[in-house]
This record gives C-alpha cells, sequence and structure tokens, in this order.
C-alpha cells in the first residue's frame, strides 16, 4: 500500500508551487513599482543632502538639496531618465535652477562625492559642461548658478582648499601614484591614500565620518518601505488573481491528476524564481524590466495552464457571463449548458427533485464546463471563468431556464474572500522560503519514493516466492501474464504518465519526470502508439500495478 505520508508530501509539494510561482509574480511586480517610483535614489538624495550640508553648512536646505540632485544626475553616476522625470525643472529639489536630463543614480561612493564638488567649484568636467548647457537652454539662470558655485568654493576654504583646480590636479596625480604603489589594493584604497596625501584632510573626514552610517541607514529605510511594498503588492496580486488556498488545498486532497501536473510545475517554478532573483539590483535598466515583465508573463500562464489551472482566465475586475437560475420546475434529465458556441451535456438526476439546485450544480461542476457555480436560499448562479466567453444559456426539454447578465464576480470574491486572505498570508512568507521549502520537500519526495519502491519491491517478492500465487487475469484485450516475475528497474526516456490500464484512455495515475527509475514486474499488450516509425502496444506494469507504454522507456 502507498503511504499515506507520500500524498501529504505531494500536497505541500503543489501548495509550494503554487506559492513560489505567485511569491515570484509579486517580487516582480514589487521590483518594477520600486525602480518606476525611484524610491532609493530618494533616500540617497535626502543622505547626500545631508553631507552636503556638513560640508557647507551656509547653504540653505533648498540648494543643499539641488546640489545633491546635481552629484546625483552626474553623467558617471546617474542614468537615462524616464520622461516624467527628465521634464522635471528643479521640482524634485524645490529650487528654481533646472536639472540635467539625466535620472538619479542610486549609488554614490564617499571619495565621488569629494570629486565632483572639486570639479564643480573648478567649473570642469561633467556638471560643468551640464551647467553650460543648462545656461544655454535658460540663460536666465546664470547668475543663480554662478552664485551657488561661489557658495561651494566658500565652504571649500573654510575645509582649507584655497584653489580647487590645484587641489583636484594634485588629488589625481596621487591617484595614479597610489594605484602604481599597490596595484592589488581596491581603488577605495587608492582614494582613501590619495585623499590623505592631497591635503584634503578636512573635507575627506566631514564626508568620510558620516557616509558609512548614512549609507546603512538609506538601505534600512528602503528595506523596511521595500517590504511594506511588497506586502501590499502580495494583497493586490492575491486578490487580483482570485488565489484561494483553500480551495486549492482541497483540489490537492482529492485531485490526484492536478496534484501531480502541479508537481510536474516544480522546476519551472525554481527556474523562474533564480531568473527574478538575478533581477534587483542598484542599476535598473530597459532590459531588467522587460525581462521582469515577461517573469510576470510567465507566471500567469504558468498559473492559468488548462494542465493544472490554479487561477481563473478573469482578473477580479473583468466582467464576466453570469447565469442567474432561480425556477427549476422542468429541469430534470439531460440539459445543455452553453457556453457561448460551447455546448456542455449536464445530466440532472430524476430522483432529485426536492433538492433539484443542489443536484443541478454539482452536475454543473462534474460536466467540466468552464464556469463556477455559487448557490443561495432563492437559486444558484452560474459564472463564466473566462472573461471571453459573452453569454450563459440553461436549456432543458426545449425550454430556457435563468437570465443571462454581465457583472464582476462580486460573489465569487466573497465566496474566496477567507482563501484569498490566507494566500495573502502565505505569499507574504517570501519567495525565498517558498524557494527553500520546495527544495526541501522535493529531495524529501525523492528519498520516500525510492523506499516506498524498495518496500512494495520486497513485498512483490515474498509474493512471488508463495506457492499461492496466481498469475494475472487477462485483461478484455487478452493481456498476456508478465513475462517477469522479478522486479526490474526502467529509465523513462522522457516525462511520463502511470494509468490505470494499458490503455490510452484509462486514468492517469502518476506523471514521472524523464530520467525517472521505475520499478516493472513485467509487460503485458495493450493499446497501440506510435514509437518511431513503428507501432508499439507493449506495456510495462509496475509494482504499484500501474501501466507504463514501452515507449517512454530509455533504449
Amino acid at each position: 500500500m502507498d503511504w499515506p505520508i507520500l500524498r501529504h508530501l505531494d500536497i505541500l509539494i503543489g501548495l509550494a508551487v503554487v506559492m513560489l510561482i505567485v511569491s515570484t509574480l509579486v517580487v516582480a511586480v514589487t521590483q518594477l513599482a520600486t525602480s518606476s517610483l525611484r524610491r532609493r535614489s530618494l533616500y540617497l538624495r535626502e543622505t547626500v543632502s545631508e553631507l552636503i550640508s556638513q560640508i557647507a553648512p551656509k547653504l540653505t536646505p533648498v540648494d543643499a538639496r539641488y546640489v545633491s540632485e546635481r552629484l546625483l544626475r552626474h553623467p558617471l553616476v546617474g542614468r537615462k531618465a524616464w520622461l516624467p522625470e527628465a521634464m522635471g525643472l528643479g521640482s524634485a529639489s524645490g529650487s528654481p535652477l533646472p536639472l540635467p536630463l539625466l535620472a538619479r543614480g542610486e549609488v554614490v561612493l564617499r571619495h565621488e562625492i569629494i570629486v565632483a564638488l572639486l570639479e564643480w567649484a573648478a567649473v570642469e568636467g561633467p556638471i560643468a559642461l551640464q551647467d553650460r548647457a543648462l545656461i544655454a537652454k535658460a540663460p536666465g539662470v546664470r547668475q543663480r548658478l554662478e552664485a551657488l558655485i561661489e557658495d561651494l568654493r566658500e565652504a571649500l576654504r573654510e575645509c582649507g582648499i584655497a584653489d580647487p583646480s590645484q587641489a583636484l590636479r594634485d588629488l589625481r596625480t596621487q591617484v595614479v601614484a597610489a594605484e602604481a604603489e599597490n596595484p592589488r589594493e581596491p581603488a577605495q584604497q587608492w582614494y582613501t591614500q590619495a585623499l590623505t596625501h592631497s591635503g584634503l584632510g578636512d573635507l575627506t573626514g566631514r564626508v568620510f565620518c558620516w557616509y558609512d552610517n548614512s549609507m546603512q541607514r538609506v538601505t534600512e529605510f528602503f528595506s523596511i518601505e521595500a517590504k511594506a511594498i511588497t506586502s501590499l503588492v502580495a494583497l493586490a496580486v492575491c486578490f487580483a488573481i482570485q488565489l484561494d488556498s483553500i480551495a486549492l488545498l482541497r483540489e490537492l486532497s482529492e485531485d490526484d491528476k492536478f496534484r501531480s501536473a502541479l508537481a510536474t510545475k516544480a522546476e519551472f517554478a525554481k527556474k523562474v524564481y533564480e531568473d527574478v532573483a538575478k533581477l534587483p539590483g542598484v542599476e535598473d535598466t530597459d532590459e531588467k524590466r522587460k525581462e521582469a515583465e515577461v517573469a510576470i508573463q510567465e507566471s500567469v500562464e504558468a498559473l492559468r495552464d488548462p494542465a493544472a489551472a490554479v487561477i481563473r482566465e478573469a482578473w477580479v475586475w473583468d466582467e464576466v457571463a453570469h447565469l442567474r437560475v432561480e425556477r427549476f420546475e422542468g429541469i430534470t434529465g439531460p440539459s445543455v449548458l452553453e457556453v457561448d458556441a460551447r455546448k456542455v451535456d449536464i445530466d440532472v438526476d430524476r430522483l432529485c427533485a426536492e433538492r433539484l439546485p443542489d443536484c443541478l450544480a454539482e452536475a454543473i461542476k462534474s460536466s467540466a464546463a468552464p464556469v463556477t457555480v455559487y448557490t443561495d436560499a432563492k437559486g444558484l448562479w452560474v459564472v463564466a471563468l473566462s472573461a471571453q466567453a459573452r453569454l450563459l444559456r440553461l436549456t432543458s426539454g426545449g425550454r430556457e431556464f435563468g437570465i443571462p447578465t454581465r457583472s464582476w464576480d462580486s460573489r465569487g470574491l466573497a465566496h474566496r474572500f477567507p482563501g484569498v486572505l490566507l494566500s495573502w498570508v502565505l505569499v507574504s512568507l517570501g519567495a525565498p522560503f517558498w524557494y527553500d521549502l520546495l527544495k526541501k520537500l522535493l529531495g524529501l519526495r525523492s528519498i520516500l519514493q525510492s523506499r516506498d519502491d524498495e518496500d512494495r519491491a520486497k513485498r512483490n517478492d515474498a509474493v512471488a516466492g508463495s506457492p499461492a500465487i496466481r498469475p494475472p487475469a487477462a485483461t478484455a484485450r487478452g493481456a498476456p501474464s508478465p513475462l517477469t516475475v522479478r522486479p526490474a528497474g526502467v529509465l523513462l526516456d522522457r516525462e511520463a504518465s502511470l494509468r490505470a490500464a494499458p490503455e490510452w484512455r484509462s486514468a492517469i495515475t502518476r506523471v514521472l519526470p524523464a530520467g525517472y527509475l521505475v520499478n516493472v514486474r513485467g509487460s503485458v499488450t495493450g493499446e497501440a502508439a506510435l514509437s518511431g516509425a513503428d507501432v508499439n502496444a507493449k506495456w510495462r506494469r509496475t509494482v504499484q500495478d500501474d501501466f507504463l507504454w514501452d515507449g517512454d522507456v530509455r533504449r
């Protein structure tokens, strides 16, 4: 007999697969949101602004914020701006001075702040070129920019730097010398030595003393905000796709085929997460946005895959076709439910007159029609799963029943509300949690499955050695007795399905991946199929009395 723990483990694996896919979807959406809002760069701007105030305490808060904006929009620090940010003329900093057409960078090193300030005060380098471009577009800002640069020069003089141009030349010379003397040391070390030997001690101290702690706080603040955004995105995603974990667990417990189909998506779920885990970073590029969008699309398609559909084809806000049925007199025997042009036979039990609404709901559910059914005291609602369905119609005995309408599925959302909230809690555990859990569950599943196969083989060996053993009865197709009795292992050449009988229309009992070792104890003749250019009617009988088509076995 099967180990009960294997079934429960498969349920957990199916749940982990779904949660990992949804968590990956949440991560991708969060990355797009934080990237678009540029929240990290906002925290960085405020921190750099405080550092500028330490260097030039006479600057007003508005001017200090503008200086920080310019440093983060330095051509070697900033990035290509999106149109809304590129068109802002000082609104981000509160200053009337314009900003260059670059987006704020999300990382600036401490020596870069010093070098950029020296270049700006010396009226050379990329920032000076930006100033010329800004003055050319708006000549009226020349006087205000020159006044700001003079304020920076005064602040540098208070730090002991009388000539920013000479200090900049000395710094460059010292950097090259430090690199030549210690080429194996990191660039940070070269700049630290150069700044120490260039007479920039006071300016360096004002930046270095607060830089590391300030950047650590930026990271912490951004992490807290990112977690809050992730939680909100998880809630929005769970409601948008209407992920009902309670219904999911119920279906995993009852439907072996659904459970096996989800298990086959484990490697896909792991791969999508691994791909998305590489995307978050300091730099935000159009390529990474596109990769995140692809991950979102793949995740949604996997959740809507017909082989293991976890969520509806319609979003929560989509209008879908409804059919309200309140009168049931005359609905007996064979009936037809039409979903647009598709007709599905509904067989209602004739002995079910006293509880006809419940019987009709059960008949519709068991018909595999692409609809959801809800019952209440007045009757039942039939709701299409896809927003593409335009009309629902129920006919029985030549009569039409129900009132067709279209609206968003408010009743369904109310019905799934507890399961959606549970999904939110589970998804909030995070993609790394479900990724690690899935890997552990798959490893444990492999070990337990091997133990289970060994136990089955031993039991079959004991039965084979008993004098009371009988050959298996012939099937309806006249299948012969097994060719062998002792179990033997065969490798699968591709993903294969084990079936209850050696026929293609028989129920699938398990789906196994390529390379899986299956213990078989014989072969029978069953329903044939093409194997390359030949017809193969050979089926392998497993030790669990399932049947595997021989064409799936590795040669």
